[in-house]
């Protein structure tokens, strides 16, 4: 392998987890078809008319939440699988006009992320909290300020740790721990639970499909138009004590393939970390994937989540004198909620 392809690799292989929560990529695959299991009293009538989507969070609404993100980067024949489970309490608070939802109690359960340390494990698991009006409409991120806890305590943590646990937490401060980069976070979770579906009317069976202008993934700076596919259908049961019943609302996302093939061309070396190609210049881009999928399994007349499933994938195949080789760079996440 070329030095060009090492670099490419080291930078991609060697990424910390900071990056495969913020970053590239998904998985382009159908998620799992298996909806919760409920009571029989929980059964939804199945219908073929529009169903409404409305946010309807009630006061003191409390779940136990189990995440579990699994990331697959690989460059040619080199690859590396990075997972992080967590555990946490999701709360919400009801005002006249606003609804806080907190995220808190996190618990590393299974850190088979390369990051041995709790502390650090705890600064990717974190989740900031959001407000929102009576309808649902984003306001502020909140519990920003929490974090600096955490992170002094991975700091003290880190201070007498191997060098590698060391890099690890730097990685991680540098990535993970900007006030941009957590107030995305927080408007993404807001976004799967709530935002993409409030207010809007949806078809069982039916798929409706746009052209939308799109950053692909957070890969490029410059949108490109993506054709967005959104759809719902019908769970045969729901969990939570109460609920009248549950909704699978899917929505895909797939930029233009040349498009993306013609942004990624003069921004490659930014892209994989590699500053000098060698006499030969950067690669061929011969093909790119960069698609998205969200699956939210919910209660229509309220938007109580019950489980979510995002997965991204970009992948690149790149040519070079001495033959092609791929670049990947895949997640897939998925976090189920259960009520008390």
């Amino acid at each position: 392998m070329s030095r060009a392809h090492h670099t490419a690799a080291n930078c991609l292989i060697t990424a910390a987890v900071a990056a495969a929560l913020a970053g590239c990529a998904a998985q382009q695959q159908q998620a799992t078809e298996s909806a919760v299991t409920a009571p029989p009293s929980a059964a939804f009538k199945q219908t073929s008319d529009p169903i409404p989507l409305r946010f309807d969070w009630p006061e003191g609404l409390r779940a136990q939440v189990v995440s579990t993100s699994v990331k697959a980067q690989s460059i040619g024949a080199q690859s590396r699988t990075q997972d992080l489970t967590t555990t946490y309490v999701m709360r919400a608070n009801r005002s006249p006009d606003t609804v806080s939802v907190a995220f808190e109690n996190f618990e590393v359960d299974h850190p088979g992320s390369g990051v041995s340390s709790a502390g650090t494990a705890k600064l990717l698991a974190y989740r900031p909290g959001f407000a929102v009006d009576a309808s649902g409409e984003l306001k502020e991120i909140t519990g920003i300020e929490v974090l600096k806890q955490l992170l002094e305590a991975a700091k003290q943590e880190a201070e007498n740790a191997p060098e590698a646990e060391q890099q690890a937490f730097e990685v991680v401060a540098q990535s993970v721990t900007s006030e941009a980069y957590l107030k995305n976070r927080a408007g993404t979770e807001w976004s799967n639970l709530i935002g993409t579906w409030r207010d809007r009317t949806l078809t069982p069976g039916r798929v409706e499909t746009t052209q939308q202008p799109s950053a692909a993934s957070g890969i490029l700076e410059t949108p490109i138009t993506a054709e967005v596919s959104t759809s719902l259908s019908q769970l045969d049961t729901c969990q939570r004590t109460g609920a009248k019943g549950c909704v699978r609302l899917r929505v895909i996302q797939q930029p233009d393939v040349e498009q993306m093939r013609e942004a990624i061309r003069p921004t490659l070396g930014k892209l994989l970390g590699v500053e000098d190609w060698g006499p030969e210049g950067p690669p061929q881009v011969r093909s790119v994937i960069a698609t998205s999928q969200l699956i939210v399994d919910t209660e229509p007349d309220t938007l109580i989540p019950h489980r979510v499933e995002s997965l991204r994938v970009f992948s690149l195949e790149l040519v070079r004198s001495d033959g092609p080789f791929e670049v990947r760079d895949s997640n897939r996440t998925t976090t189920t909620y259960s009520y008390d």
